[in-house]
């Protein structure tokens, strides 16, 4: 879901404004449009397989004012924790890509995007106000049998989310301790 607010574009103030005339509206987009893509590293793990079992964000501010004279929002501390599982999301979901049990992404291959053109409250990640990451999956080695299970968790690079922007996180799992966010 998006939230868009309309403006007038013309001064209703002016000597030629006719007010039985058509109003022209500028639509805006309130909200920041979040998205991510999830690789393993194809260097390292050139024929290990995985699969995203669930992706967790934590700590994201859920509510705030939007001020049109200022074009600005002022965020509450209510915070929230979006989860993404295998089956929770599917393809006909309006929130996000699917995060499917059975998919299986080559390293190096194609990224599994555990969700996408999700709309947040736009606000400031930094020290004082911290999202955290984290991505359980499952990783089956070249030649293993069985597939090993594995989470990886960091914090998200400080970056305003601004009015009507898209941001994407691409997200490098290159080993069982080592995850980068970029």
């Amino acid at each position: 879901y998006d939230y868009l607010v309309a403006m007038n574009t013309i001064d209703t103030n002016a000597a030629n404004f006719n007010p039985s005339a058509a109003v022209p509206l500028q639509f805006k987009h309130l909200l920041a449009n979040v998205n991510m893509n999830v690789w393993r590293d194809g260097v390292k793990h050139q024929n290990d397989k995985m699969r995203i079992i669930k992706v967790t964000l934590s700590n994201i501010r859920k509510a705030g004012k939007y001020s049109s004279k200022t074009d600005t929002w002022t965020t509450t501390n209510d915070k929230l924790t979006m989860i993404y599982e295998n089956n929770d999301i599917n393809d006909n979901d309006n929130i996000g890509a699917a995060i499917k049990s059975n998919d299986t992404y080559t390293f190096g291959g194609k990224a599994c995007t555990p969700f996408s053109d999700v709309m947040l409250i736009p606000q400031t990640i930094d020290t004082s106000n911290s999202i955290s990451l984290k991505i359980d999956y499952e990783l089956k080695r070249q030649n293993a049998a069985n597939w090993e299970s594995a989470e990886l968790e960091t914090i998200l690079p400080s970056i305003t989310w601004s009015i009507g922007q898209k941001y994407t996180y691409n997200v490098v799992l290159s080993s069982v301790t080592d995850i980068t966010v970029y």
